[in-house]
């Protein structure tokens, strides 16, 4: 046996035993067969060139991009947009302190407050200021629905329209405006010069007690004013109107009303009638005879030298002859008489003679009247 095996018998081929089937094992990974494959040529590790993997992104769903892309515009645009309102927010709260101030001022007016708009607006006007207070405010008719118009502002500089009713109906003045630093500042007042007209006989129009001055003009709010109602021993200043409008390019005027007292009246007209019928019975005065006096004047002031003297004039009508005749004449002649009052009180009456004011100076001298 030993011999045929060495002579070449194919030695017996015994199957190995298989394991009994089972799971595999996870933890073995599977052997990698590192041969190459027929007909290609091995490399070594050394001669592989490594690899350039484009990196990974994450996928985002095509809205989302959208969504982005969106927001980003409307991110961008909101910021001059948002520029845009807080500047027009800061020029409408410019604009409302314009108008609050206006309206402010025209109200305190429309309600009496002098002091209040003269302390907002100072007068721009020339003249006096004593009568912007509410004393005399209050006493005058006043205008009334007070509302803010059109405003324009450029830079520092701005006008506003104020409207209001007046008693010559609604008015609509335009007033200059400046900023400062504390805000807006109005420029231009309401108030308007007011002229009096004293006649030269030295009374002083008065408005709730304050004195208009007769030197230069006094200024008054719009409205309706009524002056005192004076009186002395002598004379009488009927309360006169006074009319501001509102509108600065037509006057506001005063002229007083100035009446003689009835008891000095009658006492002038006396010494009238005295120094008429002393012309009558003189040769080489102007009047005749036989002149009778009829249709007397109640007298009136010609003129005032201060508190202690004063001139009146007295008209007297003049009739003489007869109608029957044919020769009956009238005539009116004006006869002036002044009084004079001492120191102690004692009145001295003079006269002139009958329309010595007709004929030059040189019959101006007084004398008595009877």
């Amino acid at each position: 046996m030993t011999a045929d095996r060495d002579a070449g018998t194919m030695p017996e081929f015994v199957m190995p035993v298989e394991p009994p089937a089972g799971p595999p094992a996870a933890s073995a990974p599977p052997e990698l067969d590192e041969r190459p494959a027929p007909g290609v040529t091995a490399l070594h590790p050394s001669e592989l060139e490594p690899r350039e993997h484009p990196p990974v992104r994450s996928r985002r769903p095509w809205r989302q991009l959208i969504a982005a892309g969106a927001i980003g515009v409307v991110v961008g645009a909101a910021i001059p947009g948002g520029l845009q309102a807080v500047e027009r927010s800061a020029a409408a709260a410019d604009r409302a302190g314009l108008e609050a101030l206006a309206l402010e001022y025209v109200t305190a007016i429309a309600e009496g407050r002098a002091d209040d708009a003269t302390a907002l607006v100072p007068p721009s006007a020339p003249g006096g200021a004593p009568l912007l207070v509410d004393a005399v405010l209050a006493t005058a008719q006043r205008i009334g629905e007070p509302a803010v118009g059109v405003v324009q502002i450029d830079g520092d500089s701005a006008r506003v329209d104020v409207r209001f009713r007046s008693s010559s109906g609604e008015r609509t003045r335009t007033l200059e405006a400046e900023r400062a630093a504390e805000g807006w500042t109005i420029r231009t007042s309401l108030a308007e010069p007011v002229l009096l007209y004293d006649m030269g006989f030295g009374a002083a129009a008065t408005i709730a007690g304050v004195a208009l001055d007769p030197a230069r003009p006094s200024l008054l709010y719009p409205g309706i004013y009524t002056t005192d109602e004076q009186e002395d021993e002598w004379v009488r200043v009927e309360p006169g109107q006074v009319r501001v409008d509102g509108d600065p390019t037509t006057p506001s005027e005063v002229m007083l009303s100035t009446e003689v007292v009835p008891e000095l009246s009658e006492a002038a007209t006396e010494e009238a009638l005295r120094r008429a019928a002393a012309c009558a019975a003189d040769p080489a005065c102007d009047l005749p005879a036989d002149a009778r006096f009829e249709g007397i004047q109640p007298a009136y002031l010609s003129g005032m030298n201060g508190p202690d003297s004063i001139e009146l004039g007295v008209a007297i009508g003049v009739t003489s002859g007869t109608s029957g005749s044919g020769n009956y004449q009238v005539q009116h002649v004006d006869v002036p008489v002044r009084v004079q009052r001492a120191a102690d009180g004692t009145e001295t009456w003079e006269c002139l003679e009958p329309n010595a004011y007709m004929r030059g100076s040189a019959s101006f001298d007084w004398g008595p009247c009877g």
